[in-house]
């Protein structure tokens, strides 16, 4: 049975008062800001987001990935998890 890959934002969120203070230092995947959009429980957090979105697109520190991008990923992982790299949990 194939294993399917996790992708978790919940590491932006539970350490969301900590990356509004190094934005300018990381990169930051348009993906998470989706998914982290997406979830958003109440409109004060929205906005939130949406003023950290605004300061990492100004100092162009947003990452947006191509589908080729997204492609040579999904075949890194895979050779990984062929080549027991990591352990499968990790993957």
């Amino acid at each position: 049975m194939a294993k399917s890959p996790i992708f978790d934002t919940s590491t932006i969120i539970s350490y969301s008062n900590e990356v509004e203070g190094f934005y300018h230092s990381a990169f930051f995947a348009s993906i998470v800001f989706f998914e982290l959009i997406s979830t958003s429980i109440d409109r004060r957090t929205l906005q939130r987001y949406s003023r950290l979105r605004d300061l990492l697109k100004k100092s162009d520190r947003i990452l947006s990935p191509s589908e080729n991008d997204f492609w040579e990923t999904g075949k890194s992982i895979h050779r990984m998890y062929i080549d027991k790299v990591a352990q499968e949990s990790k993957l």
